[in-house]
């Protein structure tokens, strides 16, 4: 165990234990500690920190977070210097929000994606940007005349890569085309969206395309290298109200492969025939293992978008498409 003599992290571990890495406090349990995946959200944490101007807990965190693997003949200073450089960041230079802590939302997933090292331009080739534009798509922003220097600047930094290396050769080049403003005109959701942590507010939205399914089950990999951990935020995304918990078989789907649900009904002895699709041999555990269908649905915390939050959620989610442009430019920073 690392030592935790730090009183902020001291309290910070308590609150997240029962999800951290038996050796490594604020890592996930399952992923190998070089990988630098952490336990949990640890956002609403590092704006805390931001508020109070207590930037060495944040250093102290992220320092945590990649001791296992700080990279190959280095130490972990590194992390300092990459938390100092997105504290000094001034965002009210390119875009304003009608939400007071926005600046602070896009430091901390600023502040935990600098955890693999490496320049922020390069997060452009992943799918970090457009998480970040998941979790700020509920914030209204309105984009200011300045974005223009960034774009010339990623622009060159494109053309400059694509002289050397083949693959930014197809990347495309930055347009005003996407510096648009949307506005949710459902209160109801927007209210509850906000009172949501940033990983709950990406988990919600990305689970929301499909609308049904496993909340266990619905989170990537670059969801969880952000901290989105679903043990955490499947609890937070029902007390938020727009969603219900489903029992309904097509809940499921995600949780069992074919050849389980076919081992799972032939140890119970039900009839079925092999070449049955996933949703028919679902519909017959259904009818004849309800209670094991409840208990996965249990297990899995099945879930459903409620209808009447549907459209503005799916509205928001193709805003968030929209924002990722912006928000890839402001890597640039």
């Amino acid at each position: 165990m690392q030592d935790l003599s730090d009183k902020s992290l001291a309290q910070l571990w308590k609150d997240v234990r029962h999800l951290s890495h038996i050796d490594f406090p604020f890592l996930h349990p399952i992923y190998s500690p070089s990988s630098r995946v952490p336990c949990a959200d640890f956002s609403t944490f590092i704006i805390q920190c931001l508020r109070q101007g207590d930037i060495v807990s944040i250093c102290k965190l992220m320092r945590q977070i990649i001791a296992e693997n700080p990279g190959l003949g280095v130490g972990v200073e590194w992390v300092d210097k990459s938390v100092n450089e997105v504290v000094e960041i001034d965002f009210s230079r390119y875009f304003i929000s009608n939400h007071p802590d926005t600046f602070l939302e896009l430091k901390a997933l600023f502040i935990l994606a600098s955890k693999d090292g490496g320049g922020r331009e390069f997060w452009i080739t992943d799918n970090k940007p457009f998480l970040f534009a998941l979790a700020l798509c509920c914030n209204s922003l309105t984009w200011l005349k300045e974005m223009a220097f960034l774009q010339e600047k990623a622009n060159k930094f494109i053309r400059d890569m694509a002289k050397n290396i083949p693959y930014w050769e197809k990347y495309p080049l930055f347009t005003e085309e996407h510096f648009d403003t949307y506005t949710c005109n459902n209160p109801v959701v927007l209210e509850n969206l906000l009172k949501l942590p940033l990983g709950a507010r990406i988990h919600l939205l990305d689970f929301s395309k499909k609308g049904i399914g496993s909340l266990i089950q619905s989170t990537d990999y670059q969801m969880r290298s952000l901290g989105v951990n679903p043990i955490q935020t499947a609890p937070l995304i029902f007390e938020s109200g727009m969603c219900i918990q489903s029992k309904a078989p097509e809940s499921l789907t995600s949780v069992w492969s074919k050849d389980e649900l076919i081992d799972i009904l032939q140890n119970k002895n039900v009839q079925f025939k092999k070449s049955w699709n996933k949703n028919l041999l679902l519909e017959v555990l259904a009818t004849n293992l309800p209670d094991t269908l409840v208990e996965a649905a249990e297990k899995e915390k099945t879930a459903a978008i409620k209808p009447e939050f549907s459209k503005s959620l799916s509205e928001l989610r193709e805003y968030a498409q929209s924002l990722t442009d912006p928000i890839k430019l402001l890597c640039f920073l």
